[in-house]
């Protein structure tokens, strides 16, 4: 039973790990276009990998992986917001071509997991954008406009992201009434007649 849970895990990191990369990679590199820090300085945090392990491991179906901020604000949650858009609209565009150029028997080829988890990635985090915490657009929006309550909630906003992954409220909230139901018909051949 152990093996089994251990080839299942070793499984989704294998598939969830270079879509995940290459967004975060790609956030980065939006980033840090004006600045001299390297664009991928974004994994030296550990907001980066700790919250989409946890949801490894404990078998959710919201990925999460937040890219690291280094002047949160409004502007750069945005800048975020949309390269994910943009990123989840890739994503499609290549399942969406690996479909009729797959195998004809079997499995289909690894490219086309890889695409279809860059489109779930990102839709997963474009609709992490509206929970209230930060680094996330509503949360900045919510941390402008209350900017006593900033240092503390930034201190401890990792601890309830975390928390929040491990008891299911992503799932059961964002991922059954928004998430799972727009990549449900994104993931039919031909969604957009594309």
């Amino acid at each position: 039973m152990l093996e089994i849970g251990l080839e299942s895990i070793l499984r989704q990191v294998i598939l969830y790990s270079l879509p995940v990369i290459i967004s975060i990679s790609v956030i980065g590199m939006v980033q840090h276009r004006k600045d001299n820090t390297a664009a991928f300085d974004v994994f030296a945090w550990h907001g980066s990998y700790l919250p989409i392990f946890i949801g490894i491991f404990l078998h959710r179906g919201v990925l999460v992986a937040l890219p690291r901020m280094h002047q949160p604000s409004i502007s750069q949650s945005t800048k975020h917001v949309l390269t994910h858009v943009v990123l989840c609209i890739t994503g499609y565009v290549l399942y969406q071509w690996t479909i009729p150029n797959g195998n004809n028997y079997g499995l289909p080829p690894l490219h086309h997991w890889w695409a279809k988890v860059l489109m779930f990635y990102n839709l997963c985090m474009i609709f992490l954008h509206l929970l209230p915490l930060p680094n996330l657009f509503m949360g900045e929006v919510l941390l402008h406009y209350n900017p006593q309550y900033a240092t503390r909630y930034r201190k401890h906003g990792l601890t309830i992201l975390c928390l929040v992954i491990a008891f299911t409220f992503i799932d059961i909230s964002l991922g059954t009434w928004l998430i799972y139901p727009i990549y449900e018909h994104m993931a039919q051949p031909s969604f957009l007649g594309i």
